[in-house]
């Protein structure tokens, strides 16, 4: 579940991003010098979001968005395609979600690959053109994913994605479409805003009648109280109504389903839930206590309608019935979490985040403590496989994996190449899995800075195929 990417080197109070960005791992070290300064410049620019919205000016149709209005005549990422490319699976990757015979991973340009391995993959093309953070796959066996500007698209799960006249691995045909953008968070966020402003005004009318006839001093603290959110709200509004004028700012960076509900989550305290599978989308961030409207940077979920979500400065939600309410779970670090993976047949779970930190939950979120961890290297994404094993990754290369049955022993590999790495899942391959087995290793199948990769884990180090 990747998005905003934090930097280790870089003091990142400021700087508000999760898996989005990797320094993914090169099994090409002999690009050079230039290639590394390419990518340091990519993930500087990931990281100040100049890729979210870039334009350029353009003597083109203005193509309708998901509300229904026009976007100026110029290039817009939301309404431009991926490009077809063969080098799809060395771009940059954020995320990665199992599906029935491959690995759909997504990630920058809109680039969506379907992968079984290096020799046998196709690249499915996106309605968008911009940055795609997160996956996942709904109980009906479609795939949401989401990404820069808003971006929340979706595949059907009875369309065949592969052509008989592909070339080269790349599909030349598309079944995913647009089912909401930037343009309609935009006019979600002005139409919440709006409700609470009605709200509270009649609220503060009703306590300035009471005040004529009973001088209460409570309420004149509640009175004082309204008037302050009330003049907050006026300032949020103006700012909405200008990034409207603007266009779309605001990435999506995280995305899981329960059985009949869809949650995204993103920059600025951004939550937004679906209950028709993704076709049609709500404004919830109210239900959150996130005043200052920090970052959230993932979001996960449960069979049994639990809704788990982490963010920056330490921030924590659950939810135990089906995202109708959110109370705050108090982490240990105050940080930025950058990521929370759940056991499946148990109540543990795992936040991960900024300078290695990482966070251990044995009952569903009530209570959580910090494990020792033996790197400070920050960690992007992870998972927990059957066995109760959980695997790490992140910046520089860095492959975590240890048992939550003894959580103090933490094993540390680093991949060879030293790039970051955005997300892990488990090998599915019957052959090479087999194989390793035998050999006494461990199939991974991770995503990174450049692009997407089968490693063995070993008791001695991580090694890609």
């Amino acid at each position: 579940m990747p998005s905003y990417i934090i930097i280790n080197a870089m003091s990142m109070t400021a700087i508000k991003q999760r898996r989005n960005v990797l320094n993914q791992a090169p099994v090409k070290r002999a690009l050079g010098a230039r290639t590394e300064q390419r990518a340091l410049l990519l993930i500087l620019c990931i990281v100040i979001g100049c890729i979210t919205t870039y334009s350029a000016n353009a003597d083109s149709v203005e193509p309708s968005n998901i509300d229904g209005t026009q976007t100026p005549s110029k290039l817009d990422l939301l309404n431009t395609p991926s490009v077809e490319s063969e080098l799809a699976t060395d771009g940059v990757l954020l995320a990665l979600q199992q599906g029935k015979d491959s690995i759909i991973a997504v990630g920058e340009r809109g680039h969506i690959v379907n992968w079984q391995d290096q020799e046998n993959w196709l690249q499915e093309i996106s309605p968008v053109a911009v940055t795609l953070t997160d996956i996942t796959q709904l109980p009906d066996q479609s795939f949401i994913a989401v990404g820069h500007d808003g971006a929340i698209i979706k595949r059907e799960p009875s369309v065949q994605t592969v052509n008989p006249n592909d070339i080269d691995g790349i599909s030349l045909t598309s079944s995913w479409r647009k089912v909401f953008d930037g343009y309609a968070l935009n006019e979600l966020l002005i139409q919440s805003l709006e409700r609470q402003l009605t709200l509270a005004q009649a609220r503060l009318d009703d306590l300035l009648d009471n005040k004529l006839s009973d001088k209460n001093t409570s309420d004149e603290v509640d009175i004082y109280d309204l008037e302050y959110f009330i003049e907050d709200l006026h300032f949020a509004i103006e700012d909405a109504e200008l990034e409207k004028a603007q266009g779309p700012n605001k990435p999506l960076l995280g995305v899981a389903a329960t059985q009949d509900k869809v949650f995204a989550v993103g920059a600025y305290g951004i939550l937004l839930v679906s209950q028709d599978n993704g076709e049609t989308w709500s404004f919830e961030s109210q239900l959150l206590d996130n005043p200052d409207k920090f970052h959230l940077n993932d979001v996960v979920t449960t069979e049994d309608g639990h809704v788990f979500i982490v963010g920056e400065n330490g921030l924590g939600f659950v939810s135990d019935n089906n995202g109708i309410s959110f109370e705050t779970m108090q982490m240990p670090y105050s940080g930025s979490y950058f990521g929370i993976a759940k056991a499946s047949d148990s109540k543990y779970l795992l936040a991960y985040g900024l300078k290695g930190n990482i966070a251990l939950s044995q009952d569903h979120g009530q209570t959580w403590r910090s494990l020792k961890s033996p790197t400070q290297i920050s960690i992007l994404g992870g998972f927990i496989d059957g066995q109760q094993t959980a695997y790490l990754v992140g910046h520089a290369g860095v492959l975590l994996h240890f048992s939550l049955n003894t959580p103090e022993q933490i094993t540390v590999k680093r991949h060879p190449s030293g790039a970051s790495l955005a997300a892990a899942s488990y090998s599915r391959n019957t052959n090479t899995d087999n194989r390793a087995s035998e050999q006494g290793d461990t199939q991974l199948i991770v995503v990174g800075q450049y692009g997407i990769d089968r490693i063995h884990i070993r008791s001695t180090n991580a090694q890609a195929d």
